[in-house]
């Protein structure tokens, strides 16, 4: 036997069948997993599948219960945001009288006025609610919300002087003065499906009728307030958003041609929201096809939630089916070696090895190896890689200066002490399902001897350390990764 062993390591089929069962993946061809595993295999798995599916079920049910409250918040800061904006179109619908006292001087640059400071109120909080509903910050998402009313509530107060000079000039706008209310009620309520906008100048009872500017103005706020919306959805990509930006910048064009007649803007005006009314069906169709796919790649990748990509990032149903069979046979790949480790554990602590914390060992976050202490100056140091190999060594605990040749005469009796048990080892792994092939061995001795030096401050510490992550995981010390 030796001191430093690098082994291949096979996960029985039986085994990986249990975890695909975990992970619920469709294993397509594969018989019922109670049939294949032998009596004495099952006994000996059976607590660690249970546990690694209980710490699966508790990773999603943490996740979901993240995503939950962050789009209880967006939904909320969505409803009140929307019902602002609608309430400052509705206004549009008494711009004309804003002209009537048009014989009284000042009184279109007054109109303009208004004009100009309700849309630019609009536009600024059409950017908060795009903001709000991209954020996957919570005091982000208040925040949006909470500047989103100072500007609706601060409309009045901007516009006193030409308030009050209408109301001088005969011209009484009372609906300014009941924004809030309205939009207080409209937030009570779901938010109107701007998806079902009729313009005004397009419906059926205005057929004959004079097209008028305010008409024209309310039509094109409730249009781009409908786009504005409609690029909120969470998860366009970029193609999506394109075609809805395209609309946009029609709309735009059609609006600011001052050398249009009303009627001829009404004729465009329809053409454009025909075309837009049939994309949106075609995205949103597409879009609810894909959430649902990216829904089963969130589960299978809730362990991962760093290496995840964004559902926005993905150009077609067919690429995001791909990534998710993808994940999802890697997924059972983390499982394999996630039962490796734990029926690592177990074997390591039959045999008087028990776990160190990585904590005291004062290793980084992304070190994978694993040490299993012998006793307060040796421990076993293993590593499981991501290739599927196990290489495993006796190490020597160092607390400050450098190893006598005592100390190193004493290392390699336990290196000696442990390759004994090496066998034993390995049996039992294999008897749980891990076979365990030998690539390398290297013989006990002082040349191969590996030291592990720590500050003494860490080992007066490690009880406390100890107790302190038993309380965070629940009373169980997990291992390390």
């Amino acid at each position: 036997m030796s001191s430093g062993i690098v082994d291949d390591v096979m996960v029985v089929p039986a085994v990986g069948l249990a975890i695909a069962e975990v992970a619920g993946l469709a294993v397509r061809g594969a018989v019922k997993v109670a049939g294949v595993i032998t009596e004495n295999l099952a006994s000996g798995i059976s607590d660690v599948i249970a546990q690694m599916r209980e710490e699966n079920r508790q990773r999603l049910e943490l996740e979901r219960e993240w995503i939950e409250d962050l789009s209880k918040e967006r939904d909320q800061a969505f409803n009140d945001i929307n019902a602002y904006i609608s309430s400052l179109n509705k206004l549009s619908e008494s711009d004309d009288r804003l002209f009537a006292a048009s014989g009284v001087n000042e009184a279109k640059e007054k109109a303009k006025s208004i004009i100009n400071k309700r849309e630019n109120v609009v536009r600024k909080i059409r950017q908060l609610r795009e903001q709000a509903v991209k954020s996957k910050n919570v005091d982000e998402i208040e925040a949006c919300a909470e500047q989103a009313k100072l500007l609706f509530d601060g409309l009045n107060g901007s516009l006193h002087e030409e308030l009050v000079f209408f109301g001088k000039n005969g011209v009484k706008l009372p609906e300014y003065g009941s924004m809030h209310e309205d939009a207080v009620r409209m937030a009570i309520t779901k938010h109107h499906d701007v998806f079902n906008v009729v313009l005004k100048t397009t419906a059926q009872d205005n057929a004959g009728q004079v097209v008028t500017e305010s008409m024209l103005r309310y039509d094109f706020a409730v249009f781009e307030d409908s786009l504005s919306e409609l690029l909120c959805v969470e998860g366009l990509n970029d193609r999506q958003v394109r075609d809805i930006l395209a609309v946009k910048s029609e709309l735009q064009k059609i609006s600011n041609d001052d050398g249009l007649v009303p009627e001829i803007k009404k004729k465009r005006l329809a053409t454009l929201f025909d075309i837009y009314s049939r994309r949106r069906r075609a995205i949103l169709s597409e879009h609810k096809e894909m959430a649902e796919y990216y829904s089963q790649y969130l589960d299978v990748t809730c362990d991962i939630p760093e290496e995840r990509i964004e559902m926005s990032d993905f150009d077609s149903l067919d690429q995001l089916a791909e990534v998710l069979e993808k994940a999802e046979a890697d997924r059972l790949e983390r499982l394999k070696k996630q039962y490796v480790r734990i029926q690592m554990d177990r074997v390591m602590k039959k045999h008087g090895l028990n776990v160190v914390e990585s904590a005291v060992m004062n290793r980084k976050e992304d070190d994978k190896r694993v040490l299993y202490g012998i006793d307060d100056t040796t421990a076993v140091d293993v590593l499981i890689s991501d290739q599927g190999t196990v290489a495993t060594r006796v190490v020597g605990i160092n607390f400050g200066g450098t190893p006598s040749k005592n100390d190193e005469k004493e290392l390699v009796k336990k290196e000696h002490s442990f390759c004994s048990k090496m066998a034993a080892i390995e049996q039992d792994l294999e008897d749980l399902g891990i076979i365990m092939r030998r690539k390398k061995t290297l013989p006990p001795d002082e040349e191969f001897s590996t030291w592990i030096k720590l500050d003494e401050t860490v080992k007066t510490d490690k009880k406390n350390i100890n107790r302190k992550r038993k309380r965070q995981t629940g009373g169980k010390v997990m291992y390390m990764e």
